[in-house]
């Protein structure tokens, strides 16, 4: 009788212990998948409240400065990346790539100071309108798929999306 009721403690506390790393898991997902929400909807932010698109078309037609960005954030991505597996494959490329489009898109915008008039420039305002184009894809998308696990039922807590 006592090895049994030993073996049935044993049993309720791998389940305990169990459910204890279920939830645990759930909310570290969560809590990730929050943070780069906040981090993505700010950086699709900044992009459209200084209207790269505009001054990207205004600089490739009659050669203004070429618009700049402040430093985008990228603090919870760089920090959270080695945890991305917890919001499934899908999620991890989607959020790696939102990131790689922002800096390529900042790489080109940067590169863009430097140009010269002529068709290498036409060039690079075409690619810069391209990575911006791709980053508000995938920046959406992302926020769309990160909204369901934040919350399956308020979509509304995020607006963006």
């Amino acid at each position: 009788m006592g090895v049994i009721l030993g073996l049935l403690v044993i049993a309720l506390a791998s389940a305990g212990l169990a459910l204890g790393a279920v939830v645990a898991i759930r909310a570290g997902r969560r809590a990730l998948a929050a943070e780069l929400i906040g981090e993505i909807a700010e950086t699709l932010n900044l992009l459209e409240t200084h209207d790269v698109e505009r001054l990207l078309a205004e600089f490739g037609a009659d050669g203004r400065l070429a618009p700049s960005l402040p430093l985008l954030p990228t603090v919870s991505y760089r920090t959270d990346a080695p945890h991305l597996a917890l919001l499934g494959a899908h999620l991890a490329r989607l959020s790696a790539g939102f990131y790689a489009s922002a800096e390529a898109l900042q790489d080109e915008l940067r590169t863009l100071t430097s140009e010269a008039n002529g068709a290498g420039r036409a060039e690079r305002v075409h690619y810069a309108s391209e990575d911006l184009r791709r980053t508000f894809e995938l920046g959406d998308e992302a926020l769309r798929s990160l909204r369901d696990i934040v919350s399956g039922r308020r979509h509304d807590l995020i607006s963006r999306a």
